[in-house]
């Protein structure tokens, strides 16, 4: 088996350098594994993951792990987990570090709609999906992402593309479900993305959510100051606020 490890540089944190090395001793257990490193420093990140794939495809890599340069706390499992799923696309999930921090997990409200249209729009239309396990999504973040090489022989280029207002996660995971490759995560695989996790989210959002209904940016007619306030008499109810 032949993994490609490459990660987009454009920072290096104390953190991410000890998911790394925990990553890298999931590797040194594996005696079966022939590692390859790429890792483009300072490349817009469509260019970057363009290059990766075409650097796993010469290299002739069964898999590409790619990860993010601002995630931590990789488990120290994560790497078999996602081999053992066996699918095509499966990624870690992770929270966005920026208001309403909310779960890279989501599926299409209208199945019809393209992930390129919805945030060209930048329109409520994906909802988060919850529950434990390997569930399939409609569009997820690429944390800690294994891609099955084989996978960008089933799609044409481009893979990855820069718009404005539009990301690249939200264009690759459109072209796999235009050609019949469906993205998965691992709920019970999460890493912390900038600080924010699973458990500290809630908090961020009630913080962040307050402050913006003080500012007069949140309306009572918002679905967000809907959700601010639900999340806060939840944390209340069982005394973590």
């Amino acid at each position: 088996m032949k993994i490609l490890l490459a990660c987009p540089v454009l920072d290096i944190r104390y953190e991410w350098f000890l998911g790394f090395l925990n990553i890298w001793e999931q590797f040194r257990k594996r005696k079966n594994m022939d590692v390859g490193f790429y890792f483009p420093y300072r490349t817009p990140v469509h260019i970057a993951d363009t290059e990766m794939v075409h650097e796993a495809l010469k290299g002739n890599y069964d898999y590409i792990l790619r990860m993010d340069d601002d995630i931590w706390d990789v488990p120290s499992d994560a790497l078999e987990r996602l081999l053992a799923a066996d699918k095509d696309f499966i990624s870690a999930v992770m929270y966005a570090n920026s208001f309403p921090f909310q779960r890279c997990a989501l599926v299409k409200k209208d199945k019809s709609r393209s992930l390129v249209d919805i945030a060209k729009s930048s329109s409520n239309e994906c909802f988060e999906i919850n529950g434990e396990g390997i569930q399939p999504v409609d569009l997820t973040a690429f944390p800690f992402v294994l891609w099955k090489t084989s996978l960008f022989k089933k799609i044409p280029e481009p893979w990855f593309v820069y718009e404005p207002h539009v990301p690249t996660d939200n264009y690759f995971c459109q072209k796999c479900l235009d050609h019949g490759v469906q993205p998965h995560v691992d709920m019970n695989l999460q890493v912390t993305h900038r600080g924010v996790t699973c458990w500290n989210r809630c908090y961020s959002l009630v913080a962040e959510g307050n402050h913006r209904i003080d500012m007069g940016l949140l309306k009572e007619d918002d679905q967000l100051y809907t959700a601010v306030k639900d999340v806060q008499s939840q944390l209340r109810k069982t005394n973590s606020l």
